[in-house]
């Protein structure tokens, strides 16, 4: 955890206000951005010049659990009273199906105080799930498994590193 966050926790001073990001070429821009909040706030990405106006939603974020398996799931709860979230997201399902290509899920936190960058990391992650009523859009994402990936990536043969020798 960054700093500023950990002071922020703290002090009790600052609440981080979490954002949400889905990115798809199949959505209406290309991306739509949630604020979980009142107010819209438009603020910096990490890269220090894109800003990016942030909707104002109900949305609840309930954080991966921890556990051993190594999938971690992410959910977003976004209100759909106004069917947006509907459309954006039949919209972006008829692009997988027609590309392959999938939605990405992009989660930070500002501190009120400060909207010129995130305060912490970014976590990104892939949809998996998407359920749809009238009242409620959840989205589910998850993280790369970790677990098949071979470790070192970089093997060592002897015909690049002289002087070892299998055994």
């Amino acid at each position: 955890m960054s700093d500023a966050l950990e002071m922020a926790f703290a002090s009790a001073t600052q609440t981080p206000v979490l954002t949400v990001i889905l990115r798809s070429a199949g959505l209406a821009d290309g991306a739509i951005a949630f604020v979980q909040g009142y107010y819209d706030i438009e603020a910096t990405l990490e890269d220090g010049i894109t800003q990016v106006l942030f909707e104002a939603s109900g949305a609840a974020i309930d954080w991966p659990k921890a556990g051993v398996e190594g999938a971690e799931d992410l959910n977003i709860k976004l209100e759909n009273v106004s069917q947006r979230a509907r459309r954006e997201i039949k919209a972006a399902k008829q692009h997988y199906r027609a590309t392959g290509e999938s939605v990405q899920i992009e989660l930070r936190q500002y501190l009120p105080s400060d909207y010129s960058a995130p305060a912490g990391g970014i976590y990104k992650a892939l949809v998996t799930d998407t359920t749809v009523d009238r009242n409620v859009a959840s989205i589910k994402g998850s993280f790369h498994l970790m677990i098949d990936i071979t470790y070192p990536k970089k093997r060592y043969y002897s015909r690049e590193y002289l002087g070892l020798k299998y055994v």
